[in-house]
């Protein structure tokens, strides 16, 4: 699945912030050209319901895990901590026991119900291991998983792959340390098929007089499959790098996207095919009508090889950075999607950030929009396809209804925002009123654009068999399929993991 920002949900929380006034998105034609007619937007719908009617149980919502279960292995869940999802249903959760501090389990669940235990305090490649910080989780559109063990720690961590029928070690700090050298892992991505990429770093340093570890490597790319991992030959010399500094993302064909440090003229944005690096395009190149470029963000690849990156630019030479677009990578050719000072309603474009593109063509993106001398601001969320750029959503958008006092109800916080290949968009959202300047919270809600307006698909306040929705936590993932993920709060009883089928 393409990963978008991620945010937790705080169910009931109250914010003070100012109010900006707001215009509908005209929709935009190529660069700079502004169509006549306004689009029809999201917003309009309404969002699924008003304010004050009774929250309506979702078609063939399943509960699959919730405080009490017994998983294989024998440890009861006192909480889920997170999950992922393949295209056919399957997922895979990482849960927690009661108790300081908590031990962590990983385990699989089948399309037919059925749990599978990944990995236990119990398993025998946990011999050593605390089991008291799993994280990283990603499941593949096919099924396959890797997560790591061991907190943010040098020479702490070990990672495993889980394909489904067993589990492996894939690289790890303690003995026998794998790969040689290994002591932080970077970033982590999991293709399709088995396929698995990640950077490690070795004589890494930390610097704690901040208050806060910051870590410095030298960093390696290994791409490939568990029983065939190489090393990647990357034009950029990555000593002395934070571990996070390559970015990495993988497309359903197995093609994988590489963001590199900004240095000298090197590459900024490659393509990694058969184990080979192939650069999109360079520090310092000029792109035509757009300057020269100083920085790239890698943000996702499409099945085609298309590709969206956030790009810093030095417009007039004196080399500085003075403009920042998103740009998609196509055909040999590159196009703006959006750019820092294009209006926004009454207000403009003061940030901008690339989230997905999709095997349809549409790039899914997200501004903030504020007065011009302004460096953040309320989130809109968007998507562009063929030229033409159409609002889902924005931050403080009404029409959700209004209280017994008449106080309408906006969209509050835009939150947890996840796409997937096919041009599906959730998100989840605190929704409520705003009264002298003080947001009121009144309920979170999961929302979910698939090109034909925006639906409210479950709200706090829901009841079904489990119980009922008090807090919706989470969005953990959206399939192809477009089956959606959800980690929520039941009333009284805890965290549950629940899977909304797409009907």
């Amino acid at each position: 699945m393409l990963n978008g920002s991620l945010l937790r949900t705080i169910p009931g929380r109250r914010l003070r912030c100012a109010t900006l006034d707001r215009q509908p998105l005209r929709a935009y034609l190529g660069r700079g050209l502004v169509a006549c007619a306004v689009l029809s937007l999201a917003a309009c719908g309404g969002g699924g319901g008003s304010g004050t009617d009774t929250p309506k149980t979702p078609e063939g919502i399943q509960l699959l895990m919730r405080r009490g279960d017994e998983m294989p292995g024998g440890l009861v869940v006192n909480s889920v901590e997170s999950a992922r999802m393949a295209n056919d249903g399957t997922v895979v959760a990482i849960a927690s026991q009661a108790g300081t501090p908590a031990i962590n389990g990983v385990y699989r669940r089948r399309p037919s119900g059925q749990f599978d235990l990944v990995l236990d305090q119990g398993s025998p490649l946990a011999a050593g291991l605390a089991m008291t910080d799993v994280a990283q989780l990603l499941v593949s559109t096919t099924g396959e998983a890797v997560f790591k063990e061991g907190g943010n720690r040098i020479k702490a961590e070990t990672v495993f792959y889980y394909d489904g029928g067993q589990t492996l070690r894939l690289a790890g700090a303690a003995a026998p340390t794998t790969p040689t050298g290994f002591e932080k892992l970077g970033e982590l991505r999991l293709g399709p098929d088995g396929r698995v990429a990640f950077t490690y770093g070795n004589a890494c340093d930390v610097d704690s007089s901040s208050g806060t570890d910051r870590f410095t490597c030298d960093l390696t790319l290994l791409t490939g499959t568990p029983d065939n991992l190489v090393q990647v030959g990357l034009p950029n010399a990555l000593t002395r790098q934070r571990p996070t500094a390559v970015g990495l993302e993988y497309n359903t064909a197995g093609d994988l996207l590489v963001g590199l440090p900004a240095s000298g003229r090197n590459p900024l944005i490659g393509i990694v095919r058969n184990g080979l690096f192939d650069s999109i395009v360079e520090r310092q190149a000029v792109l035509p009508g757009y300057g020269k470029l100083v920085s790239a963000t890698a943000r996702s690849i499409a099945t085609n090889g298309d590709v969206i990156f956030d790009a810093g630019f030095d417009t007039d030479d004196n080399g500085e950075r003075d403009q920042e677009r998103l740009l998609l990578y196509s055909g040999g050719g590159f196009q703006s999607i959006a750019q820092l000072g294009e209006p926004a309603g009454s207000k403009f474009v003061v940030d901008v950030r690339g989230i997905a593109v999709d095997d349809r063509g549409q790039v899914t993106f997200q501004i903030n929009f504020n007065d011009r001398d302004q460096s953040t601001g309320p989130i809109s969320l968007r998507q562009w396809s063929n030229g033409v750029t159409r609002e889902i959503a924005y931050e403080g958008m009404g029409t959700f209804g209004e209280d017994d006092m008449g106080n309408s109800y906006k969209l509050l916080e835009i939150e947890s925002i996840r796409a997937n290949h096919v041009g599906d968009v959730a998100f989840t959202a605190r929704v409520g009123f705003v009264d002298n300047g003080t947001q009121n919270t009144e309920e979170t809600r999961l929302l979910v654009d698939r090109g034909a307006g925006l639906e409210t698909v479950l709200r706090t306040g829901v009841k079904f068999s489990a119980g009922t929705i008090s807090g919706i936590e989470t969005l953990a993932d959206i399939n192809d399929s477009g089956d959606l993920l959800v980690i929520v709060e039941l009333r009284g009883q805890g965290r549950a993991l629940v899977l909304l089928p797409r009907v």
